[in-house]
């Protein structure tokens, strides 16, 4: 069963899950609920690095939008339309032509990074072993 609970306010959450949700929301004409949820993604504390790509689909506000109406609550709506208001002058909104379904169809690109920190630097030299421009040489007498 999806749970109805809040955003935490300090934890984010993937694009996929806060849109899938919204969608869930919407589709059970749970408006309060769903017009709830947005105002909590959209106070979520995030810093503004992370909050590049944390986008809520034109089409599952569209959905909510509807729901909303479907409810015939006026305050509601009103609350909506300061939410949405608030969600697009924070650039939350996705803005181009991929659709929510091409979204979830595209491949899952992650970006690596490096696992060992040492990499980077000159390793220092191990007991009866050096390497030298690519070469192991071993200390005189410890062949023999």
């Amino acid at each position: 069963m999806l749970s109805t609970t809040s955003l935490k306010p300090n934890r984010s959450l993937p694009v996929a899950y806060v849109n899938v949700k919204l969608l869930i929301l919407s589709a059970l004409n749970r408006a309060e609920e769903s017009v709830d949820y947005l105002k909590a993604f959209l106070q979520q504390d995030v810093p503004d690095h992370a909050r590049q790509g944390r986008e809520v689909f034109e089409e599952v506000i569209l959905k909510v939008r509807e729901a909303v109406a479907k409810s015939g609550n006026k305050e509601l709506k009103h609350q909506l339309e300061i939410t949405e208001k608030a969600l697009r002058d924070g650039n939350h909104i996705a803005s181009g032509n991929e659709s929510f379904e091409a979204y979830l169809d595209r491949p899952i690109l992650r970006q690596r990074r490096l696992q060992d920190g040492f990499k980077q630097r000159p390793r220092a030299p191990i007991d009866g072993f050096r390497r030298l421009s690519g070469k192991q040489s071993y200390r005189p007498g410890l062949l023999e």
